[in-house]
């Protein structure tokens, strides 16, 4: 019986070895599902919000004559009489500033918001001098403490 056993075994493990491919079993490759194609959601972006914008700073320019009263236009439009402070936005390209009185001859300055003041004596039309006893146009005066210069016309922060 043993040897029976032993032979059995031994044409079992043959006709597993020796068979054919075609009565093998086919092995099937592995089925692929088809999953229906979701678009990939971006995360919401939210665009940056909109800054306000920033409002216009003006500077005061100070505009002093000697003698008081011009008449100060900026770029041809009349602004009112001197003394006054000028509004100017900052940042601004210069500006014409025109400075008239009766009697005086008028004077044309380049101004900006840079400018820490636009100081004129005026002369009196003719070539006279604007005010007894004061220094004609162009000329220093006495630096006053605190002062640097104490010259006449525009003064700069530079």
């Amino acid at each position: 019986m043993a040897t029976a056993g032993l032979g059995l075994l031994i044409a079992g493990a043959g006709i597993v070895f020796f068979r054919s491919p075609a009565d093998a079993t086919p092995v099937r490759p592995p089925v692929e599902v088809a999953v229906p194609h979701q678009p990939e959601i971006a995360p919401e972006v939210q665009p940056p919000p909109r800054r306000a914008p920033e409002p216009v700073r003006h500077v005061k320019l100070p505009v002093i004559t000697e003698p008081p009263g011009a008449r100060v236009s900026v770029n041809g439009e009349e602004r009112g009489e001197t003394p006054l402070r000028l509004e100017l936005e900052a940042g601004a390209a210069p500006v014409s500033v025109t400075l008239a009185l009766n009697g005086y001859e008028p004077v044309t300055r380049q101004v900006s918001a840079t400018d820490e003041e636009l100081r004129l004596e005026l002369r009196r039309a003719g070539g006279g001098k604007s005010v007894p006893g004061t220094p004609t146009a162009g000329t220093k005066r006495p630096a006053s403490p605190g002062q640097g210069g104490g010259g006449l016309g525009i003064k700069t922060g530079r």
